[in-house]
């Protein structure tokens, strides 16, 4: 469980807040981006989970 929180933390929280914070600077001069962030973030979203999810260690 804590390897997953780990993961989840570092893969999807970190980033996702990165980019959601670029994203409102730039807003701030373009209108309209709500849709080009939800997109940006269910690409790092999915990305971090098809690359390096964590694998469990009970493999048959």
């Amino acid at each position: 469980m804590r390897e997953y929180l780990k993961w989840f933390i570092q893969r999807i929280i970190i980033p996702v807040s990165w980019f959601a914070s670029s994203v409102y600077i730039t807003r701030l001069a373009v209108n309209n981006v709500h849709i080009e962030f939800v997109l940006g973030a269910l690409v790092l979203v999915i990305y971090a989970v098809v690359v390096d999810f964590p694998k469990s260690k009970n493999k048959s």
